[in-house]
């Protein structure tokens, strides 16, 4: 019954007010900065000259040789760390409004306006619970980890839509965890938590299995929901 709240859904997200315009894209992490090293100095002359230090930072050159004879080479210049990968830019996106709460024995959807997209169309994300896991538990899910790393098979769930009442493109989780506060025991809709850095990846959507679409576009999601 999880895929058929979407199409109740639709029509509500459809009278709601318009998203607010995207934010920029994040910048990428800066690069990491080689200054070379310099070389260990020389080993002192006599029959056992001591070694050079090593050179420092990244691309560091080689000690040079000690002087004179038996003088040791100088050790080799360690290595820099090397500086953090650019993370991707995704598009910021948060809650809005609550469209429409929907429960049924075993399962509970919230579904909510979504803000930081275009606003020429409505977007809409689902805070659904299941009951496939067991009981709803406080605490930290990781979104990309089983069950809920499918929409087909999750018991903690987001899904979202762009573009609702146009070509509706799906997104769902792909990093990123959920952290229940308050757990929806009861499927009655009454919950609370958190995003945590949530990705939100463009994806399929088939009979409520999703897969990730290549190179497709993604959302970051921050924030909370309560509900009440």
């Amino acid at each position: 019954m999880r895929h058929a709240w979407i199409w109740i859904c639709f029509p509500l997200a459809i009278a709601c007010s318009e998203s607010s315009a995207a934010d920029p894209a994040g910048a990428g992490g800066s690069a990491g900065q080689a200054s070379g090293g310099t070389g260990g100095s020389a080993g002192q002359g006599g029959a056992s000259g001591s070694a050079g230090t090593a050179g420092q930072a990244a691309g560091g050159s080689a000690g040079s040789a000690g002087q004179a004879s038996g003088g040791s080479a100088g050790t080799a210049g360690s290595g820099g760390a090397a500086g953090g990968a650019g993370a991707e830019s995704c598009t910021p996106v948060s809650l809005g409004a609550l469209i429409v709460a929907d429960t049924e024995t075993g399962g509970s959807s919230l579904a909510y306006e979504l803000q930081g997209l275009d606003a020429t169309l409505d977007d809409v994300i689902y805070v659904e619970f299941f009951d496939v896991a067991g009981a709803q538990t406080t605490g930290s899910f990781d979104l990309s980890q089983a069950p809920d790393d499918n929409y087909s098979t999750c018991a903690h769930c987001l899904l979202g839509f762009e573009d609702v009442g146009g070509s509706s493109t799906p997104f769902y989780p792909e990093s990123g965890s959920l952290e229940v506060t308050l757990a929806d025991t009861q499927y009655t809709g009454v919950s609370a938590g958190q995003f945590n850095k949530v990705i939100l990846r463009e994806s399929t959507l088939t009979s409520s299995v999703t897969a990730p679409v290549q190179g497709g576009k993604c959302w970051l999601l921050d924030g909370s929901w309560q509900n009440p």
